[in-house]
């Protein structure tokens, strides 16, 4: 089991795809960061080749969730998935893997 290791307040910037996005973290002390995020314990299909349609509407969900409200972030220290930092997201203290779990468009994913 890996340690949560920080809590940030984050804005949206953008959805890559359906677990992973582009934030802007706040540091605090003035200073922010932007960075890209991958969800922890979950998957989405990609949204290019035969996943495309089922991959832009993980996207969309994630989209909408992420514009709900602000972004509370939690990392993990060192862990990252490529260049992506691995992280929770919540949106008024739900997270959004278990939305996108409910909505049905991601599965989990316990390796990451």
């Amino acid at each position: 089991m890996i340690e949560p290791n920080h809590t940030y307040q984050a804005t949206y910037l953008r959805a890559l795809d359906g677990d992973t996005y582009a934030l802007r973290v706040d540091l605090g002390l003035r200073v922010a960061v932007s960075i890209e995020v991958r969800i922890r314990g979950i998957n989405t299909p990609e949204v290019s080749g035969a996943t495309k349609d089922a991959g832009l509407a993980a996207t969309k969900a994630a989209d909408e969730f992420l514009c709900s409200g602000p972004i509370v972030i939690v990392t993990y220290k060192d862990h990252r998935s490529f260049t992506r930092w691995v992280a929770d997201l919540y949106v008024d203290q739900v997270s959004i893997a278990e939305h996108l779990l409910a909505a049905g468009v991601a599965v989990p994913y316990p390796s990451n």
